[in-house]
């Protein structure tokens, strides 16, 4: 009870602080974040915009989002299919032949209907790409990300590539094998804040904010 108290004021101090300021700075419209995780779901709850994506609440393993996206227009006429639960107690979902972790889904049923409902509205002219280097992703990974035909496409990493024009390097976990949670609090800030992320959604650039 206590923790969830704390969690709604930060998360009332965050959006009087942050999100109405970031909501005011905001063009785009009607766009879809494809994300391999839920950074895009906080995204879309910060600026309080509809979900014109299903993948929600829940996140994919490297390899699988990396499938997902070169095939998106058939993966997301998929029903998603009971895959069991996971270690961690939530339910485990199919997409053909791709695996959905479903975290803040009670039931894979429950998921399935809230994905048809939300893949009919993805807007294909105004789609958005947001991936890591979390759930097993690797430098190739990264690069075969890079070279999807997408003009608006990040991906957080734990250490600085350069030579990779999608990637935006988060500071602080560089002695880990990965990027920790990008959705993460520190205060009333998330660890993506530091990336201008409304800026990225207008125009395609990757900057600091």
């Amino acid at each position: 009870m206590i923790k969830k108290i704390i969690k709604e004021i930060r998360l009332e101090i965050r959006d009087f602080l942050v999100n109405r300021k970031e909501r005011a700075r905001l063009t785009n419209s009607n766009f879809s974040i494809i994300s391999s995780d839920c950074t895009g779901g906080c995204m879309y709850h910060d600026l309080r915009e509809q979900f014109m994506s299903p993948t929600i609440n829940m996140f994919f393993c490297a390899t699988d989002y990396i499938k997902f996206l070169k095939k998106l227009d058939h993966y997301v006429l998929c029903e998603i299919k009971d895959a069991g639960i996971s270690d961690e107690g939530y339910p485990r979902g199919k997409l053909d032949d791709i695996e959905l972790e479903l975290v803040h889904y009670k039931s894979v049923e429950d998921a399935n209907i809230m994905w048809q409902r939300r893949a009919k509205r993805i807007n294909r002219d105004n789609i958005i790409l947001v991936f890591n280097d979390r759930n097993g992703c690797s430098i190739q990974h990264i690069k075969e990300f890079d070279a999807l035909p997408y003009k608006r496409k990040v991906c957080f990493t734990h250490v600085p590539y350069p030579d990779i024009k999608s990637v935006f390097y988060i500071p602080g976990c560089e002695e880990q094998e990965m990027i920790g949670t990008v959705t993460g609090w520190n205060g009333y800030r998330r660890r993506y804040d530091v990336f201008d992320y409304v800026h990225f959604i207008n125009t395609g650039e990757i900057r600091s904010k």
